[in-house]
């Protein structure tokens, strides 16, 4: 298969995730006002943040492999960057500080995650793969009996999300473009994304107390005295239904799509900045308010637009500057190795 596709694939994947992830912390805003919002919420919820982790495990063979480390320092870098930015919009927005260098409530968390799985991937590198994908669901299922690991060091959402990167890293992208390609393959991931909408829809407010187990960083107790010493074993279907949506959501994504594939290959800017934008427009901008005046009744589905048009914004090339930096110079170049590209 040509690289063309591969590449054209998965940056259409990434596409597509990075619009449910904006779309999602714009939804946010209505859930606890709107039943749409929070199904919507859910939905997406179940897998954009797991399949965004999966493909990033999809192709980090190479880095691992050859214990690159050149680059898996600028994960690092970036963390502290994002919530550097963060912290320069709160100041414009005038609100107080939210986010600390080692508590994780912000997009920062995924890069320091990221750089946390390719340090464990690679000292794993030689550990049978079954082995270490049992004990790594196994932990996650019990880890959310204890509340005291949660957010420092985003400690919770390491453990619960690193099933998702380890089982990329476990397959090869060519099988996977392969078996995706099947007619039928497609046509059953379409219906069985059909039905999963369905049946959210059908379920609504019902199964919205699942919502704080989605985010990988709440402990089980947060699921309510009725559910909470069920938490294991919910995890465990909850991974099942996540890899399964995920599996879908991959075979009806196009391998050709300009605007996906824009996105795709923009999607790290995409995702540190939206933040910014989205926080700039409600806070400075009043955004609720404005939509809600120009159309009271149905102002929460203006959210789709207003997604589209941030992640557009955020994919300007100027904007990518500093992300593409910081991802080529995560390591200062000395002398002796200085010709070496990254």
């Amino acid at each position: 298969m040509s690289n063309s596709v591969r590449i054209g694939k998965w940056d259409n994947v990434k596409g597509a995730l990075i619009f449910l992830v904006v779309l999602g912390h714009v939804l946010n805003l209505y859930t606890s006002d709107f039943k749409d919002a929070r199904i919507m919420f859910l939905l997406i919820s179940t897998f954009h943040m797991p399949l965004f982790l999966f493909v990033s495990g999809l192709f980090s063979k190479k880095t691992v492999r050859e214990k690159n480390y050149k680059k898996v320092v600028p994960f690092l870098v970036l963390y502290f960057f994002i919530i550097i930015i963060r912290r320069v919009t709160m100041i414009i927005a005038k609100q107080e500080f939210t986010t600390h260098f080692f508590t994780d409530d912000g997009a920062q968390w995924y890069c320091l995650v990221l750089f946390y799985y390719y340090l464990i991937t690679i000292a794993l590198r030689n550990v049978n793969k079954k082995y270490v994908m049992i004990c790594s669901i196994t932990l996650a299922c019990f880890i959310g009996y204890d509340p005291s690991i949660g957010d420092f060091l985003t400690l919770s959402r390491t453990i619960v999300f690193f099933p998702f990167f380890y089982l990329g890293y476990c397959f090869e992208p060519e099988s996977l473009e392969k078996a995706f390609l099947n007619i039928w393959i497609r046509i059953s991931a379409a219906a069985v994304l059909v039905i999963s909408v369905l049946i959210v829809c059908a379920q609504g407010d019902e199964i919205y107390w699942i919502r704080p187990l989605l985010t990988g960083r709440n402990p089980f107790s947060s699921l309510g005295e009725e559910y909470a010493d069920y938490g294991g074993l919910i995890r465990f279907c909850y991974y099942f239904v996540s890899a399964l949506v995920s599996a879908c959501f991959i075979a009806i994504i196009p391998n050709k799509s300009k605007i996906l594939t824009l996105t795709g290959n923009r999607s790290l800017q995409i995702y540190a900045l939206h933040f910014v934008v989205l926080m700039l427009l409600v806070h400075k901008a009043d955004m609720i308010n404005v939509l809600a005046e120009l159309c009271p009744a149905y102002h929460m589905w203006l959210s789709i637009p207003v997604t589209i048009a941030i992640a557009l914004f955020c994919s300007i090339k100027i904007f990518g500057v500093p992300f593409d930096y910081i991802r080529r110079n995560g390591i200062p170049k000395s002398k002796e190795n200085s010709d070496t590209r990254y």
